[in-house]
């Protein structure tokens, strides 16, 4: 991890001795580091709203722990001057985008998957953590390990102190309940936040240059997947069955604050291998026949957009609270190791609630106790 963040940081020199370069002079330096380097059971399957009346009460199941500030730490500064750009750069070597709605930012590209802080039950903002999701799904409970974290909820167990708190590893979070500003979280850490439209993006690290660079890529974006739908996805595309799927987006969504649409929470690329795994997964999937949910509305879902050669394409539709996988046919098929294993992988274990229908280790956050 160290070897390949140095990578980028040796391309930031520059800007190591001054943390107040400005925006232009930020996205140069990152230009030249790029070319060197319904009838359903969803109570028992909780987002983040369904754990409001929970995460103010122990009883509910929601430990809120709260520790005070560290000595004279977390005066918060007026907000940074620094304007993240308009339009995205072209991705730098060894960094990922990262997508959260409509904002998109480059985070190193070994760093794992988190949670940031978000407001449950119309109290203060905690930050409900449960390790640091890694690309095969598994968590590490290890605070040295950097990673990039959306407003969701990991763990029944949450942390109200984490406004002031020094981590040990760098972070980034996209969309959490954090004031836009610059707070001094001692021994050199600092954490940065701003406003990407309506969406915060926060950079906490001990490396300035690190630090700018991250925020400087943060922008409006919209990717393959729409960062909002006005309701649950819907399959289409081909049911040829010699469809041949050169590679596969997939699109995490939830219901947002209002109930009324859904906002996309991550996006991943991925390659033919896992595309074709799909389709023979679900071609051999059982379909759910009676069994079938109907009127589907609410809780999350993922939609898988296969393409294939000459424009053609298939989608596949995941309703994580049924639980099932529905075809461009229409039909409903059980969502089992097979038909998840190919797909969930990295950030999507850090977003998506698992069903206790499906059996499959270390994928989606599991169900609160």
């Amino acid at each position: 991890m160290h070897d390949l963040e140095q990578a980028f940081r040796s391309a930031l020199t520059e800007l190591a001795d001054d943390a107040d370069a400005s925006p232009a002079v930020v996205r140069q330096v990152v230009a030249r580091a790029r070319s060197g380097v319904g009838r359903r059971r969803r109570s028992a399957f909780l987002a983040v709203a369904g754990v409001a009346a929970a995460v103010v009460v122990v009883a509910g199941g929601i430990a809120v722990l709260q520790r005070p500030p560290d000595g004279g730490k977390g005066a918060a500064s007026p907000t940074p001057s620094l304007n993240p750009p308009s339009v995205a750069p072209s991705m730098p070597g060894g960094y990922r985008l990262e997508l959260w709605h409509d904002v998109g930012v480059y985070v190193p590209a070994l760093w794992g998957w988190g949670s940031a802080p978000t407001s449950v039950g119309g109290g203060a903002p905690v930050l409900c953590g449960a390790g640091v999701v890694q690309e095969d799904g598994h968590r590490v409970d290890n605070p040295t390990l950097p990673y990039v974290g959306r407003p969701v909820v990991l763990s029944g167990t949450c942390d109200g102190s984490w406004a002031h708190e020094r981590p040990q590893a760098a972070y980034v979070w996209i969309g959490g309940d954090v004031p836009p500003g610059s707070v001094d979280l001692g021994g050199g850490w600092v954490r940065q936040t701003v406003d990407v439209g309506d969406v915060a993006v926060s950079v906490a690290t001990d490396d300035s240059a690190l630090r700018q660079s991250i925020l400087a890529s943060a922008h409006r974006v919209t990717g393959d997947c729409q960062p909002r739908l006005d309701n649950p996805p819907v399959p289409g595309g081909t049911t040829a069955a010699d469809f041949i799927p050169v590679s596969m987006t997939v699109c995490a969504y939830a219901a947002s604050s209002t109930k009324l649409d859904y906002d996309l929470l991550y996006e991943q690329e991925l390659t033919m291998g896992p595309a074709k795994y799909l389709v023979d997964a679900v071609d051999h999937a059982r379909p759910m026949g009676p069994a079938s949910c109907f009127s589907a509305s609410g809780g999350e879902w993922a939609l898988l957009r296969l393409r294939g050669n000459g424009g053609s394409f298939r989608d596949y539709v995941v309703d994580m609270s049924c639980p099932s996988i529905v075809d461009p046919s229409g039909t409903q098929h059980v969502l089992d190791q097979e038909t998840v294993i190919c797909w969930a992988v990295g950030g999507i274990n850090a977003v998506l609630h698992s069903h206790p229908l499906v059996d499959v280790p270390d994928r989606f956050i599991p169900p609160l106790p």
